[in-house]
């Protein structure tokens, strides 16, 4: 028959899993789950309390950083999506309505029509194709496509 110590091992280790299944991304509870079960072992053989918590602390590290290697550090090398406002520069567009020193145009990006105003108050005339240079609150910062030949 199983050690009573065995067993409040066992149960402390389906506890914390059963936490980090409620709480994703918590990962310190996985890590202490996986660290019950070599604690449990030792209370099977008769170790004493204060060896099964030393192996358990040394457990709990050791099974962090094999997480941590497998699923930690593949999470972090991800690029980061851009979105929104962020994902703006860079894109191409269209001129619609004509943008000269001190005036501010209309851009047609994406489908959406965006205030605009030139880089170094450039004139850019409609259908002129421009680039995203950078967003200053909801006016996008524009320059004429190098690619863009006028006929």
């Amino acid at each position: 028959m199983l050690s009573q110590l065995c067993v409040s091992w066992l149960c402390l280790g389906l506890i914390c899993l059963l936490f980090e299944l409620t709480a994703p991304g918590f990962f310190f509870c996985l890590s202490f789950a996986i660290a019950t079960v070599p604690a449990a072992g030792a209370a099977w053989y008769g170790i004493p309390v204060l060896g099964q918590a030393g192996l358990f602390i040394v457990s709990s590290f050791v099974s962090f950083f094999v997480l941590y290697l497998c699923v930690g550090a593949k999470s972090q090398k991800d690029t980061h999506y851009k979105s929104a406002i962020d994902a703006l520069p860079g894109k191409k567009g269209y001129v619609l309505e004509a943008m000269s020193h001190n005036h501010i145009g209309q851009v047609q990006l994406d489908g959406q029509v965006w205030s605009a105003q030139a880089v170094h108050q450039q004139k850019l005339s409609k259908g002129t194709s421009v680039i995203v240079v950078r967003v200053e609150g909801v006016r996008l910062i524009v320059m004429a496509d190098p690619e863009y030949v006028k006929e």
